[in-house]
């Protein structure tokens, strides 16, 4: 399902250069003999693109998403390595009523503002009221609260509190204490929303949305500042925001006096030891090797596998002698996404599943992943990762390479090439429509276009042109919200809990703009959908995810080229950077030099 993730926003938009690695993972000694961990260095991570935004909610993009982990926090968070949960700001495992649908916590004593005050029960419950409000901007992610209740603070311990849920849902402890913790009195030193309680936000929310307090307040959280201004990006977490050049860094720096030093051993989140962490922004991924031999990046992931198989493969090179090698799995997919949906504006012609499965029997999926993937990554059919073993319909059938099979489709779809011109057209609306379609890419790297060309190709011979279109990542991001694509390439990422089918395959999530970009999904699948979420046992849940995955595959609202792993090198001098299955494949914040081998004092 979900990682974490999709609680600040969505699972992990990543670009369409699909990652990979099915090779045996190439480990290079450590340096350095020192044992005892010590705080210092500074790491410089390469990201391919800027975040887009450092919000606490409002942050939709993967960057965003791993740079922010470092900054807020959550009740728990996920061991890099056991990938069990950890307590982090709660103190200790919840109390649960015997119906399931009320949750105790307590915070840790521990636990402080930067300013020094404690976080308190008000601090989660105002936190559940900025995502459950309909003016904060984060439609992409504000049904994922929609099941809690309210909030109930103890009023003898301001750190105790209840919250209380209104049907049984299979990852309801997750979803509670996966949620960005922010101050009420940072956020709020007007107490607007303290007028209101949890509970009143879907009771009262038409009276909600036309007070005019919240109105404002609504406009201000919304704002720029919370999302670039170091002034006022504002988390629990190990790391403060030092500063953002667009386009080129961003610079997180370790807080001098974290209130989870006390805790070094309790948890793999409070160790944190990078004195900085410089996110490298360099949008021209064949440069990236080049920049690492000069010294500037200790991180790299996501490089095209030809760059890395050379620097892997190159024993004599900078890289080789100088980083360690990563491929651990990845439970997110790359797929090419249909829009099922477009709106006016747009020319219907994906509206009808023939043309997307013409389109998937032109496409020689296992010959990507061998040819342009170079043998990176795993072929996956649907929608969910076939790591997930209790939930992968590992019978369904995928779409074939069968150009003839495509001809015969489009024929009973009405699309011929009457004029002769090696196009097919169909009459829509009065018009001669050609069977012309764009696909949008992110315009990084080279492995993407390669794969759409070798498409291209195919789809010419059955009388369908495709017309590449390269754009600005956030650019890409925004024509996908606002359904104005035809196809369109990235990836979505994931993690070892169950499935939650909701955010992206959920209708709701079309008609609000949030994250089902694709206008995917009736009457039954929404039920589907949420009869999963409310069936508390795997074995009860197999089959309603395998008919789901049934009805999926014969829509076919994306294709799915395959379940990746990350490619990743790691500059040496580290120690504890274990590869993981969680997004990006790394945890920077983990990472520790021994002081005679600190590059940066």
């Amino acid at each position: 399902m979900v990682t974490k993730y999709f609680w600040g926003g969505i699972a992990g938009l990543l670009l369409l250069l699909l990652t990979a690695g099915c090779k045996p993972e190439m480990q290079s000694p450590t340096g350095g003999a020192d044992t005892i961990p010590v705080r210092g260095d500074w790491v410089r991570i390469y990201h391919s693109a800027d975040p887009d935004g450092l919000h606490p909610f409002n942050g939709k993009n993967a960057f965003a998403t791993f740079i922010k982990e470092n900054i807020y926090m959550y009740l728990a968070d996920f061991n890099s390595q056991t990938l069990l949960s950890e307590p982090s700001l709660m103190n200790g495992e919840p109390e649960i009523s015997a119906d399931g649908l009320s949750f105790t916590y307590e915070m840790r004593p521990e636990a402080r503002w930067d300013n020094g005050d404690p976080i308190t029960g008000e601090d989660y419950a105002f936190s559940i009221k900025c995502a459950k409000n309909p003016l904060t901007d984060n439609a992409q992610s504000r049904t994922y609260h929609s099941f809690i209740l309210d909030v109930k603070v103890d009023p003898t311990n301001p750190r105790r509190f209840t919250v209380s849920t209104d049907e049984p849902f299979f990852l309801t402890q997750i979803a509670l204490e996966g949620i960005e913790v922010i101050s009420h009195q940072f956020y709020d030193s007007s107490n607007v929303l303290g007028k209101y309680s949890v509970a009143d936000f879907k009771a009262r929310e038409a009276e909600i949305v036309d007070d005019p307090a919240v109105k404002a307040f609504s406009e201000n959280f919304n704002s720029d500042k919370y999302n670039r201004d170091p002034a006022f990006i504002y988390g629990s977490g190990p790391y403060k925001l030092e500063s953002w050049t667009p386009g080129e860094n961003v610079t997180l720096v370790r807080k001098k006096d974290w209130w989870g030093d006390q805790l070094r051993g309790k948890g793999s989140y409070f160790q944190a030891y990078p004195e900085k962490l410089i996110y490298k922004t360099i949008r021209d991924r064949e440069t990236v090797p080049a920049a690492t031999q000069n010294g500037e990046l200790d991180v790299v992931r996501d490089m095209s596998p030809d760059d890395y198989l050379a620097a892997r493969e190159d024993t004599a090179g900078y890289i080789y002698k100088n980083f360690n090698f990563h491929t651990p799995p990845s439970y997110g997919f790359q797929f090419l996404g249909f829009n099922c949906r477009p709106p006016a504006n747009r020319q219907p012609i994906l509206e009808d599943a023939r043309v997307r499965k013409a389109f998937a029997y032109i496409t020689q999926i296992d010959s990507i992943i061998q040819n342009v993937y170079s043998g990176f990554g795993k072929r996956q059919i649907g929608p969910i990762s076939p790591i997930n073993k209790d939930e992968y319909h590992a019978a369904l059938k995928g779409y074939e390479f069968n150009p003839e099979k495509a001809k015969q489709l489009l024929d009973e779809a009405g699309w011929v090439d009457a004029d002769g011109n090696g196009v097919r057209e169909k009459m829509i609306k009065g018009k001669k429509v050609e069977l012309r379609l764009e696909i949008l890419l992110s315009n990084g790297g080279e492995t993407g276009p390669r794969m759409v060309r070798v498409i291209i190709d195919q789809a010419q011979k059955v009388g369908m042109v495709l017309e590449l279109n390269r754009i600005d990542f956030s650019v890409l991001q925004q024509r996908i919200r606002d359904h104005d694509f035809d196809i369109f390439g990235l990836g979505f990422s994931a993690s070892p809990l169950p499935t939650d089918l909701k955010q992206l395959w959920a209708t709701e999530n079309w008609a609000n703009n949030g994250t089902n970009y694709f206008g995917f999904g009736n009457a039954t699948t929404d039920s589907l959908i949420n009869q999963i979420r409310a069936t508390p046992l795997a074995a009860d849940r197999t089959p309603l995810y395998h008919k789901f995955q049934e009805l999926w595959i014969d829509e076919l609202p994306a294709l799915v080229i395959m379940s990746p792993t990350e490619r990743i090198w790691i500059h040496k001098r580290f120690h504890n950077a274990n590869p993981t299955t969680l997004r990006p494949g790394y945890k920077a914040y983990e990472f520790w030099v021994p002081l005679a081998d600190q590059k940066f004092k």
